[in-house]
């Protein structure tokens, strides 16, 4: 199998908004934290647009998924001055800021805000978190239950994503000489396009991707998040 294909390339192969949807999946599945940011973003214009694609306790729970791990690794980092990114952060989640959401979502988001308040006030208590508590009641489960979820929501955009052949394309253009010579702009080098139809691994080759996703996902992500909610409770013991 062929190495990946020149950037410049792929995006004569894939269309823009399917290339965005498989970087926000590959950063999710690759567990880039420091792009999560940016996969929050994405996840919340596709929302807004199509409000239906997952419910509104599905997509707290992604968002509070993402701000979670992101959160978790700023407080590793052992710089206090970057904590400021988290504050802002809980902030947004804050009541009186938050849309007007199901009091069951409500309350989940305040017990999140008090755990991470917790750990940013505690120094002792977020050490012996983040090295003994998180590991084991937290751990890399999370990331395989966020990376579930994910690959439902990012399957349920891409059915979404018709893709039409080059006659109904055509059909979309406009007639005018502006609008053609605008659209000849976007054609690429043609050494560009040289490379993709020569590439056997897009030419003789399928990728293919299990993308099937068990029906308890959601319960899945939820149970680890509980899993988060219990190491608050240990700590509020201590």
């Amino acid at each position: 199998m062929e190495g990946p294909l020149p950037l410049s390339s792929l995006r004569l192969l894939v269309p823009p908004l399917r290339m965005m949807t498989a970087v926000m999946w590959k950063v999710v599945r690759l567990r880039d934290i420091m792009h999560y940011g940016k996969v929050e973003e994405f996840v919340s214009l596709v929302t807004e647009a199509i409000p239906d694609i997952f419910t509104e306790r599905q997509m707290r729970l992604l968002t509070l998924g993402l701000r979670s791990k992101m959160m978790l690794q700023i407080l590793s980092s052992e710089k206090p001055e970057d904590f400021t990114d988290v504050k802002t952060r809980l902030d947004s989640l804050m009541p009186s800021t938050s849309k007007l959401v199901h009091p069951g979502n409500e309350a989940m988001e305040s017990n999140f805000v008090k755990l991470f308040q917790r750990l940013l006030d505690d120094p002792k208590g977020r050490e012996h978190f983040l090295k003994n508590v998180f590991p084991v009641e937290y751990g890399s489960d999370f990331d395989t239950a966020l990376e579930t979820v994910f690959c439902e929501f990012f399957t349920r955009l891409d059915k979404l994503l018709l893709i039409p052949d080059f006659k109904q394309t055509e059909m979309l253009i406009g007639d005018t000489p502006s609008a053609l010579e605008e659209s000849m702009q976007c054609a690429s080098k043609a050494d560009d396009l040289k490379v993709l139809l020569r590439s056997k691994a897009h030419l003789s080759q399928m990728y293919t991707m299990d993308t099937s996703v068990p029906s308890s996902s959601e319960q899945l992500l939820f149970r680890h998040y509980l899993s988060l909610l219990h190491c608050q409770r240990q700590m509020l013991k201590t």
